[in-house]
């Protein structure tokens, strides 16, 4: 998994005019979220990491790009470790499906 992450965060380096890194790492202090900003179709009424990440979504949306979020497919990938799951979100996983292929003991 750590590889993909690799592999993902390369290819938006190597294809910068195509891809956008969508992420969620931003702070949320000078972003303003409302329906004033005609930017973004849809209105918050709190911050929060998801709508962040939504944000970052349209942000390459609008620039004319592809939105490259990174997953982590299957919760076997993190072997029951929370400190997996930690370090693939400091890589720039934002979020993990349950299953894919295996199942998990949890």
């Amino acid at each position: 998994t750590l590889e993909q992450i690799d592999v993902i965060k390369r290819l938006i380096k190597a294809y910068p005019n195509d891809l956008q890194f969508a992420d969620s790492s931003e702070s949320t202090d000078n972003m303003k979220i409302s329906s004033d900003n005609p930017s973004y179709p849809i209105t918050f009424g709190f911050y929060s990491e998801r709508a962040v990440l939504l944000l970052s979504i349209w942000d390459a949306f609008n620039a004319g790009k592809i939105a490259s979020l990174i997953a982590v497919e299957g919760g076997h990938s993190i072997d029951s470790r929370l400190a997996v799951l930690r370090i693939m979100a400091e890589a720039g996983a934002r979020y993990l499906t349950l299953t894919h292929s295996c199942n998990t003991p949890w």
